[in-house]
């Protein structure tokens, strides 16, 4: 009888599986404004037309004084007759200073103080002068106030959903060793075959 030993090896095998990395944007960031501003205003401002017309003058050179004015010029001709008196006093008392020369200063002023003064007549057209017309034109001013912008700003962040890399090994075959005894005496056998051809 003639054994035989047959070993069968199996190698190990292993199985690797890889996930890559990857990433999604669930959502962007945004940047959201919110601006305010007030309406703008406008603000006039307008001056009418003036006209002014003086007729002072116009009015004392036609007697129609006003009682101020009609006050004033009775003051100045007070004074003026007062100092016109005065003067003529002076003048009279010089003449009496050489009577002894002779003449008669008292007649003299006599027949000047009792001879009226006549004054010529004169026609003119009243009043003289012209009325002063003062004009002022119309204007207008318009003024814009523009309030300024207020923006007011708001930051979302991002939402990103990262799956990181993965690597995962493991045994898909485990190693073996099958040891059998083989008898080739047996008829049939592959091993007799082999002994007897070897």
């Amino acid at each position: 009888m003639a054994y035989r030993i047959q070993i069968q090896t199996t190698n190990a095998a292993i199985g690797i599986e890889s996930q890559n990395a990857s990433m999604r944007v669930v959502k962007s960031a945004q940047m959201k404004v919110k601006l305010q501003q007030d309406p703008p205003s406008m603000k006039i401002e307008r001056k009418l037309p003036k006209l002014s017309i003086d007729q002072t003058q116009c009015f004392n050179e036609s007697g129609l004084k006003t009682p101020l004015l009609l006050a004033k010029d009775f003051y100045a001709e007070s004074v003026q007759k007062g100092l016109n008196n005065i003067a003529r006093t002076v003048n009279d008392s010089k003449k009496f200073l050489h009577i002894e020369d002779g003449g008669n200063p008292s007649k003299e002023i006599a027949v000047e103080l009792n001879t009226p003064d006549y004054k010529g007549m004169t026609m003119v057209a009243m009043p003289k002068s012209r009325p002063k017309v003062r004009f002022e034109p119309s204007s207008i001013d318009i003024k814009w106030v523009t309030p300024e912008v207020q923006a007011q700003w708001q930051r979302q962040n991002a939402e990103v959903e990262y799956v990181p890399y993965k690597v995962k090994v493991f045994l898909r075959t485990r190693p073996s060793v099958e040891i059998s005894v083989i008898d080739d005496s047996l008829p049939g056998a592959v091993g007799s075959d082999m002994d007897t051809t070897m």
